[in-house]
Order: structure tokens, then sequence, then C-alpha cells
């Protein structure tokens, strides 16, 4: 697993500029500087992350998910993503009318496609090779936040679609 540092800085506009190689105009092209990254280490005002490209653009407080990598490798990545897939597939999809109004006018039951799911041996493949098509609603990345006192999962932030990206710093 290849990493790279990236660094962001708020500009006098309220921008964000990042640096890894280069200096990139938004979050959105980190993974666009070299066609074998999967990871960044990503530094922010507010603290550091670890940034996965996956079924999302996953970022990930960094001492949580670096802990994590050290013990379970790269199968964190895969309980990750069963985590947001788990998410969209019930809060988000409870709680949000404009993803039910998306989801059944693309013809999907998310009561069948989680137990679809569940007899499935490969949960993340499974639900990438039938039901990907659901993630079109959504931005590219996905934020996950952390219980700061148990140290697992609190929240998982997810934003629709829009015509420009709000880089995640933004995201609250």
């Amino acid at each position: 697993m290849k990493r790279y540092n990236a660094i962001s800085k708020r500009m006098p506009d309220g921008s964000i500029e990042y640096t890894v190689k280069y200096n990139l105009k938004s979050e959105n092209e980190l993974f666009f500087i070299d066609d074998d990254l999967d990871v960044v280490v990503l530094n922010e005002p507010d603290d550091k992350y670890i940034v996965h490209l996956g079924l999302f653009i996953e970022k990930l407080p960094f001492d949580y998910a670096d802990e994590k990598i050290r013990v379970d490798g790269e199968a964190f990545w895969e309980m990750i993503e069963k985590n947001i897939i788990n998410y969209i597939l019930s809060d988000y999809y409870n709680e949000d009318d404009g993803f039910r109004k998306f989801a059944l006018s693309n013809n999907f039951d998310v009561y069948n496609i989680r137990k679809e799911l569940e007899k499935s041996d490969d949960y993340v493949d499974a639900f990438c090779n039938s039901f990907y098509k659901l993630t079109d609603y959504f931005d590219s990345w996905a934020v996950v936040k952390i219980d700061n006192n148990s140290g697992e999962i609190k929240n998982i932030l997810l934003k629709p679609k829009e015509d420009k990206h709000i880089e995640t710093v933004k995201w609250e």
C-alpha cells in the first residue's frame, strides 16, 4: 500500500489548497496524481486523516485508522465499506426523502438488497456488482466520525451529489 502525505491549507478566500507533490485546488484531485495511489495521509487544520480510495473516498481520523490497519490489515477497509453500505441501506434511506425517491425510481428495494447481501460470501463485492448504482446519488466522499470515548464509529457523513463538490472540511 502506497501512502502520500498531503497538507491542506485554508486560503484567504476560504478555499482549501492541498499540497502533495503538486498544488491541488480540491481534495477531489488527490487521487489523480498517481494511478497507483489508494491511500493518502491528510493533515488538515482540525486533525490528521487517512483517506482511502474504495467504494467511496473514505476519510477517517488517522490515529483510529492507523491502529485498526495494523491489527486488521486490508480487511479494515472492507469493514469500513460494509458499515457505509449498511448506513446507506438503513439510516440514510430512512432519513433522506431524496435518496429514498432515487432508490425507488431505480427499482431498488433496500429491504431485499439487505437480505441478498447478508446471504453473500463477500458483502462489499456483492453490493458493488449488483447495487453500485445506488452510490450515484452521493458525493464521492464518505467521512467516518469516531467516538473519542469508545474508539468506535460514531457517525458516517454522506452528502448528495452536487454540481460542485463541497470540501469535507466544511461537512458537519
